[in-house]
């Protein structure tokens, strides 16, 4: 992933770009294909410790095609807010 500042002070923008970035926003407009409020690649559930997810509860999903990918991704969904 790279993000970057361009523009002038008066007229800034900030860009993300990157495998990362663009699996994010796929796995965003999946959401409303299976109606939940977020989706997380396996990956990033792995990355985040059981404690710091505080009360907030993930469901494993079967594996799910993503634009741009050759391979399916491994997803969770958020069943209850933390």
């Amino acid at each position: 992933m790279i993000a970057a500042t361009i523009g002038s002070p008066d007229r800034q923008s900030y860009l993300l770009v990157g495998d990362t970035v663009n699996l994010a926003s796929r796995l965003q407009d999946l959401t409303k294909k299976v109606e939940t409020e977020m989706l997380i690649s396996a990956q990033t559930y792995a990355h985040v410790r059981e404690t710091d997810r505080g009360n907030a509860i993930f469901e494993k999903m079967e594996r799910m095609a993503i634009r741009g990918r050759k391979e399916q991704v491994e997803v969770y969904a958020l069943l209850q807010p933390g």
